[in-house]
């Protein structure tokens, strides 16, 4: 799978009718996504060497600059992973908030993050300050949209946000 993936992820078709080209390019992330969590890759690997972790993301988001867009991708979620971890070893309640919305996140933070780059794009904030809001959105949007569809409680609402 993760070759037939790396594959359309390389030479995926041009399809614009609702981004199904885009969905061809993407889905190898989706995959290791699932493939990463179901090896508990993370647990019984990087959680011990979080540090290890961080500066291997560094170098290969480097070598990725100078080389193919994907290794630089790679590189960035490892290094995103890394600073996770280090995170989470000090200052253990950083994503304690987040827990119970994964979900949630993953469904609607895209719009928020959407929504800001829209806004920033307009006003001409730096790409940095950007980049930081995009994050904020797509993290902390989903969690209070959520927490007000359990707060209305209309079953229906609550199903289409994946709630229960």
């Amino acid at each position: 799978m993760i070759i037939v993936f790396m594959v359309l992820h390389l030479y995926h078709p041009t399809i614009d009718l609702l981004c199904f080209g885009g969905i061809f390019k993407h889905a190898i992330w989706f995959y290791l996504g699932l493939v990463i969590s179901k090896t508990e890759l993370v647990d019984k690997l990087l959680n011990k060497n979080a540090w290890l972790t961080l500066l291997t993301g560094v170098v290969i988001f480097f070598i990725g600059m100078y080389t193919d867009a994907f290794i630089k991708t790679v590189g960035g979620i490892t290094l995103s992973f890394g600073v996770a971890l280090l995170l989470d070893k000090h200052l253990p309640k950083a994503f304690f908030s987040f827990r119970n919305y994964t979900y949630q996140i993953f469904l609607m933070g895209i719009f928020a993050q959407i929504a800001v780059k829209i806004v920033f794009k307009h006003v001409g904030i730096p790409y940095l300050i950007g980049f930081l809001m995009c994050n904020v959105a797509g993290l902390y949007v989903p969690v209070i949209v959520s927490k007000f569809a359990k707060y209305i409680h209309w079953k229906p609402l609550l199903l289409c946000f994946g709630l229960k």
